[in-house]
């Protein structure tokens, strides 16, 4: 869960800290202290502990309050593919279809013959972390991360057959036994073992002492192999709980994977050193293969002669009667090899691969997307962010207007300046480009830099860019290409830049955790500070005329220092209980110092004073960007499900969605309106809930068979901040 520290001696040093920023316009150090651990669920200001809010708040849904269609319970409109990620994959028993969930608790069925999508089932509003298809083809299990239930799904007609009360911890597996009777259920924390039969409700087994991170059921469902944290694999008796052995399992090693051979004689376990076989019953090991890379999935052929061990780039066969090599595969990461047709399927986060076992590609799907467009208010739309080529779109109307050309390699950062004049884009290759938006086309080819550009930041005067990423320098630029001063004294690659607000000092941190303030004009560095985590981003303002850098850390916590002293004065938020980092950051307008964050699976807002989130909203995939508009009235979020997210922070209200989808820009309102350029639909589908299940159809469908109305004419993006 979601916790925060109490700390009342701090939180009285922050106000004073405070009161000396609106008082005397100075800053109050605050000396850092040992800090006691003692957890509260974040209930003030009306946010709600993480978990509750995950379950009865949260949602990554684009439309949120439909409009009565009839004959309709609830409906939706989606993207074919995934919106950020690909977590989970289940193959259909007969390996004609797959079903994938990820970020935006979708799940999406596709046809592995033909590679196309088929149906969406709007399932949960946020992350599904596991996926099962039953034996008999039937059924899909199904259950979101954190509180949410496990649900069970008829493939056919879309129809929710059975949902389960929340397990007394977070579920982190399951798995439909081989008669399609049963499901199994692994926990977090205490590792208790649950069982579900005939779709009824959860039934407690066990307790392991540990997180069930994955099961597996022997093929005469006899049988449960339980995977959890700490190096162990335990095999239980399915009826009961009762266990039967442990595998002796090196403890240094950590198995990621454990699979019965076909006929459930022998096991095999991956983890990133070896791939070991061991005997079904009795758990002795047959054999141990030393990895030359890390393993992170395997599979047995379906006549139980080999094992396929997949890596992150690739995989490698072993023969299970001698445990020789036998050759390798391009199928990578998460791999499943299916009896029926005797093919491989492979899921890497955005996409989908069917693989004959000789390695050739029978299909490709691509199956999800994560880079959102660059949104800055009042200036062309951008995307194409992780590729080659950027396109530019007009903000009003979402019509295409340029292709920018110009990067052989991936653009890893692009910025608009801050008067909207220049933007600027950074490549893989170290490259940095300056562009004429307006006529879309190439100024300034910048190079310089030894690695790839990954932070860019124009000056409050927009004179100047500053540029940075893998190779440690910091480099500034004039906006005519002049190069300025090349700045060095990273130990580790930049991580973050901000301005001072009046242009003439620049931060820039890095991976090791120092941050360091430059002089712009000479280049010099003036000092340096922090060191005892890795920053992820940063932001600089002026705090009743006192110099504030707020600092997002690696392991989640948010600081925030004096820039002309360098000493730390508040710590905003220690790092959370599952240590995700802060993506992104910036101080927010208002009469308060407010920070506006980015992390993981959501943003927050967070009164500096209180060192508490006073409103919140998810960001499928996590928050590449944050910034605000309206004065503040209005946080704006670009997350890694192709989207760029507004919202209110009063309450916390998601109020609109601009999304990329099929080479096209839409903007869809949380009532299910939705506006695009005319010569550039967007493909978009509706998903459709009535009695007999769920529908997947076209807009144009949706509108002649249920009633829709479309006011997307009335939307209107911000224009002014």
């Amino acid at each position: 869960m979601m916790c925060r520290v109490h700390r009342p001696w701090l939180l009285r040093l922050v106000a004073c800290m405070l009161a000396a920023w609106w008082g005397e316009g100075g800053l109050t150090a605050v000396a850092q202290a040992p800090q006691p651990a003692v957890k509260a669920d974040r209930d003030k200001a009306g946010v709600m502990g993480h978990y509750k809010w995950l379950a009865e708040s949260a949602t990554s849904y684009l439309v949120l309050e439909p409009p009565t269609l009839r004959g309709v319970g609830r409906w939706a409109i989606e993207s074919p593919r995934h919106r950020g990620i690909i977590h989970v994959m289940a193959v259909s028993p007969d390996g004609a279809r797959a079903a994938t969930g990820g970020a935006d608790g979708v799940i999406r069925i596709w046809n592995l013959q033909s590679g196309k999508f088929e149906k969406a089932l709007i399932a949960h509003r946020y992350y599904i972390y596991r996926l099962d298809w039953s034996a008999d083809g039937r059924l899909i299990a199904s259950h979101a991360w954190g509180g949410g239930r496990t649900k069970v799904w008829e493939v056919e007609t879309g129809k929710q057959l059975f949902e389960a009360k929340p397990l007394p911890e977070s579920l982190m597996a399951l798995a439909f036994s081989p008669d399609s009777q049963q499901l199994a259920a692994g926990t977090h924390g205490s590792g208790k073992l649950f069982l579900s039969k005939k779709l009824a409700e959860y039934e407690s087994l066990n307790e392991l002492g540990a997180t069930i991170e994955r099961l597996e059921w022997c093929p005469d469902g006899e049988r449960l192999a339980a995977l959890f944290s700490g190096a162990t694999v335990s095999v239980r008796e399915a009826s009961g709980g009762r266990q039967l052995f442990d595998l002796d399992h090196p403890l240094d090693e950590r198995p990621v994977a454990i699979i019965f051979s076909p006929d459930g004689t022998l096991m095999a376990t991956a983890s990133a050193q070896s791939l070991s076989i061991w005997q079904a019953d009795g758990g002795a090991l047959v054999r141990r293969i030393e990895a030359k890379r890390p393993f992170s999935d395997a599979a047995w052929s379906p006549d139980g002669s080999r094992l396929l061990a997949a890596t992150r780039d690739g995989s490698e066969f072993y023969t299970v009667a001698d445990g020789k090599p036998a050759g390798t595969h391009p199928a990578g990461l998460h791999i499943e090899w299916v009896a029926k047709t005797n093919q491989i399927v492979s899921l890497q986060p955005t996409r989908l691969d069917v693989w004959s076992p000789d390695g050739k590609n029978v299909v490709s799907i691509d199956a999800a997307g994560t880079k959102a467009p660059i949104f800055q208010v009042g200036k062309p739309i951008i995307t194409g962010v992780g590729q080659p080529v950027l396109t530019t779109w007009d903000p009003k109307t979402l019509e295409r207007t340029h292709r920018l050309e110009g990067h052989g390699t991936t653009v890893m950062a692009a910025v608009w300046s801050k008067d909207g004049k220049n933007f600027a884009s950074g490549g893989a290759d170290g490259k940095v480009i300056l562009w004429d938006v307006v006529e879309g086309k190439q100024m300034h080819a910048l190079t310089g830099h030894k690695a790839a550009v990954t932070q860019l930041a124009w000056s409050p005067r927009s004179d100047l860019l500053a540029s940075a990423g893998g190779d440690k320098s910091v480099r500034l630029w004039k906006e005519d290409g002049t190069p300025g001063p090349v700045m060095e004294g990273h130990a580790a690659g930049v991580t973050g830049l901000s301005w001072a607000p009046g242009g003439k000092q620049l931060v820039s941190s890095d991976a090791s955790g120092t941050l360091i303030v430059w002089d712009a004009v000479s280049g010099q560095k003036e000092k340096s500070f922090g060191g005892t985590m890795g920053i992820t981003c940063v932001d600089w303002a002026a705090i009743m005329n006192t110099p504030a850098i707020a600092c997002g850390m690696a392991n989640g916590g948010i600081r925030v220092f004096n820039a002309s002293t360098g000493e730390q004065v508040a710590v905003v938020s220690l790092e959370e209980l599952w240590s995700h980092p802060v993506t992104s950051i910036a101080w927010m307008p208002g009469p308060k110092p407010r920070l506006l964050t980015g992390r993981y699976y959501l943003t927050e807002i967070w009164d500096v004073a209180q060192g508490d989130a006073v409103a919140r909203q998810i960001v499928p995939g996590g928050a590449g960007t944050v910034s605000s508009a309206a004065g503040g009235a209005l946080a704006i979020a670009s997350a890694a499900d192709r989207t760029v997210r507004f919202w209110e922070p009063a309450g916390g209200t998601l109020r609109g969605t601009l999304l990329e989808e099929g080479d096209a820009l839409a903007a869809v309102l949380t009532t299910g309106d939705v506006a695009f350029h005319k010569d550039s639909p967007p493909n978009l589908i509706a998903v459709v809930e009535t009695k007999a299940g769920q529908e997947t159809m076209s807009l144009d469908e949706l509108k002649k068979k249920f009633g829709w109305k479309n006011n997307g004419k009335m939307l209107k993006l911000p224009a002014k901040n």
